[in-house]
């Protein structure tokens, strides 16, 4: 019978594959030392300008397929020495087959101690992932944990799993580069919060999206703070979001709210209301007051409310104007919300 394959062009074959091997070894190796390198020169230049990065017993794994950063624990203090924080184990790095996607997973604890007072989170895992493109942007972020627990002087929140995606989309083609606005959807289940004086507020699952309008560049590439950004003529619009109640019952709100730069929310908005009994038993663990409130609301919307969707949920809702914080139910004002604080 003739082989398919003569037995020296078989080994051939083999030799071939066998020096391939070494020379992957010697360029991976090679590279983890390169890299390894510069993860150390990124420290010092970072130790230069008042940031000290620790990385305890820092090593670089992977071999053969992927390249990846680690450290034992992690600590980052300022030059004052008065903003520290700590991590657990981190590892981040990237596949060769991928090399624009870089994965991080980050261990608990998390501990800092900026203004003075600690904060503590908790988790079972906390992974973070940053498509890049050649030309130095980032096509998207995306960060998901699981059972996150977070405390600071006395408020406790915690949420059975999160995530949240951030992508740069554009308008119009004609758009320039410049005006490349921030998508930012979001999904929290049961998500609860506890104050030492005595706000509790019940679990629920959140989903939402919002959009930096004309913002992406500064925020991100000049790393501009919110205020400033806001004030540069950005815009953050609330697009939709639910809140999902045990009980079958769903809170809708959909936009466009809009946020300032002194942190005041306008907007006429949809407010949507399903279930009534379910939102008022959620909102009588949290306030009679508020209990009282959501009940005017609910009974508001089975009046006078029409059926639409908001986050592809339907429920009856009636259409609400915040002007500066100021809610207004037509000639009724309903409360005030306070501004939102960016230091």
């Amino acid at each position: 019978m003739k082989r398919l394959i003569p037995y020296r062009w078989l080994r051939v074959f083999i030799w071939v594959l066998l020096v391939m091997a070494v020379i992957w070894t010697a360029v991976w190796f090679a590279a983890s030392q390169w890299l390894d390198n510069k993860v150390g020169d990124i420290t010092t230049s970072l130790s230069n300008h008042g940031t000290e990065i620790e990385c305890a017993n820092r090593t670089v794994s992977g071999f053969p397929f992927s390249m990846k950063v680690n450290c034992e624990k992690l600590g980052v203090v300022t030059v004052r020495g008065t903003e520290r924080a700590d991590f657990g184990a981190l590892s981040t790095g990237a596949s060769v087959f991928s090399p624009d996607v870089i994965t991080s997973e980050l261990k608990a604890p998390f501990i800092t101690y900026a203004g003075g007072k600690e904060l503590r989170a908790n988790w079972s895992s906390l992974q973070a992932k940053v498509d890049a493109n050649l030309q130095g942007g980032v096509d998207e972020f995306l960060l998901r944990s699981n059972r996150l627990n977070l405390s600071r002087d006395g408020l406790d929140v915690s949420a059975r799993s999160h995530m949240m995606r951030f992508r740069p989309v554009r308008w119009t083609r004609k758009t320039d580069v410049g005006n490349t606005s921030l998508n930012f959807g979001f999904s929290t289940k049961q998500l609860a919060l506890k104050t030492t004086n005595g706000v509790d507020i019940p679990p629920a699952d959140i989903r939402g999206i919002a959009i930096l309008k004309d913002g992406y560049r500064d925020l991100v590439d000049r790393r501009l703070p919110i205020k400033t950004v806001l004030s540069d003529g950005a815009n953050v619009r609330l697009a939709n979001l639910v809140l999902s109640l045990e009980g079958g019952g769903k809170l809708g709100f959909s936009g466009p709210i809009r946020l300032s730069e002194d942190g005041l929310i306008s907007g006429k908005v949809r407010l949507g209301i399903s279930e009534p009994k379910s939102i008022g038993a959620w909102a009588s663990r949290i306030d009679p007051n508020f209990q009282q409130a959501v009940a005017a609301l609910a009974q508001a919307t089975a009046g006078m409310g029409k059926r639409s969707k908001i986050g592809g949920k339907e429920m009856r809702t009636i259409s609400v104007k915040i002007k500066r914080g100021e809610v207004r139910l037509g000639f009724i004002k309903l409360g005030k919300i306070p501004p939102v604080k960016f230091d």
